[in-house]
């Protein structure tokens, strides 16, 4: 029966044959889509969003190129939604400015991962050098405030934000680009929202690798899509625009690049009460960027010489807004 079906024609088998085929064409095209649903972690196709112009990750184009990446990739599968790029979405990031609406639209949906709803209950610990005590002695031991902390690391390693969460209820972002760092972040379970991006050095997005030496990571270079250690750098007053919070304290730590970063942010638009920022690997010095946020209306907190031997001072500087000045931290700013 089998050996004369390949040599005589057989209609019966032929409309089999034809009808296996189409229901597998079927299937594929179901599978496909869904992966294209569930792997992406996209939301569903609705008209605001075929409206949106330019810079939509659902478009077909974006999404094939998106896909193929995706699946060649060798990054670590529980992160790699997030440091997957498609070079025509990358080409027209590139190309919008800061407060672009588009741009941060893109942030708010591809960008910001919110808190587990599985978070642990964690240990209320300070892993900072002092920042963390510091900033609460400033806000007068403030609850329920709101940072940002980037080079946020695995969420607990040396974090200035850790104790503010745990002892005073503190949320806010935590922004880490290298991608084991982020799976440490992720797995850490914070009460606050996650970015898997680096800031970039420009006001737009760009391109980067990340270069890694123990527990630390730097930006390298720019660098091409197809690299697996390639990251999307977002601009910051970008990322301020898609939190749309007044930012009680940023502690900023990007290994040498902090100067750059600043000077992209139009600080007359935005609101961060407090920074401590590390000067330590600023090639400039630590004079540049004294000066530089001063000349943008902050003062700088004094510290005292046991701060600056092996604490917080020894790296950082803790700046303030000068309208920022309330009854319990005048004395303290002026002559702690």
């Amino acid at each position: 029966m089998l050996i004369r079906l390949f040599y005589k024609p057989n209609v019966s088998f032929l409309l089999m044959l034809i009808t296996a085929i189409a229901c597998m064409g079927f299937v594929m095209h179901f599978v496909q889509n869904e992966f294209i649903r569930l792997s992406a972690n996209w939301v569903s196709m609705n008209s605001t969003v075929a409206n949106l112009d330019g810079l939509i990750r659902w478009k077909s184009q974006i999404n094939r190129e998106y896909v193929l990446s995706f699946v060649k990739s060798t990054i670590s599968l529980d992160i790699r939604q997030w440091y997957t790029y498609s070079k025509s979405e990358v080409d027209m990031l590139s190309k919008l400015p800061q407060d672009s609406s588009e741009l941060v639209e893109h942030i708010r949906r591809n960008l910001l991962v919110p808190p587990p709803t599985d978070r642990k209950v964690l240990e209320a610990k300070d892993t900072s050098k002092g920042q963390a005590k510091k900033v609460l002695q400033y806000f007068g031991n403030k609850s329920h405030g709101i940072f940002i902390e980037c080079g946020a690391n695995d969420g607990n390693f040396l974090s200035n934000t850790l104790w503010l969460e745990t002892a005073n209820n503190w949320t806010g972002v935590l922004i880490e680009a290298e991608q084991n760092n982020f799976k440490g972040l992720m797995a850490a379970k914070r009460n606050a929202w996650l970015m898997p991006t680096c800031l970039s050095l420009t006001q737009h997005p760009s391109m980067i690798t990340m270069e890694k030496s123990g527990a630390w990571a730097r930006i390298k270079g720019d660098t091409h899509v197809s690299d697996p250690t390639s990251v999307q750098c977002m601009p910051l007053f970008s990322i301020l625009l898609a939190i749309n919070q007044t930012i009680d304290y940023f502690s900023l730590d990007i290994e040498g690049h902090e100067l750059d970063v600043l000077r992209t942010v139009p600080f007359d638009q935005i609101d961060v009460k407090m920074w401590s920022i590390e000067h330590s690997n600023i090639q400039e010095g630590g004079d540049k960027l004294m000066d530089f946020m001063i000349l943008n209306g902050y003062e700088a907190l004094s510290s005292t010489p046991e701060e600056q031997k092996g604490k917080w001072a020894q790296e950082d500087f803790i700046f303030v807004k000068k309208d920022f000045v309330t009854d319990f931290n005048v004395h303290a700013i002026h002559n702690h």
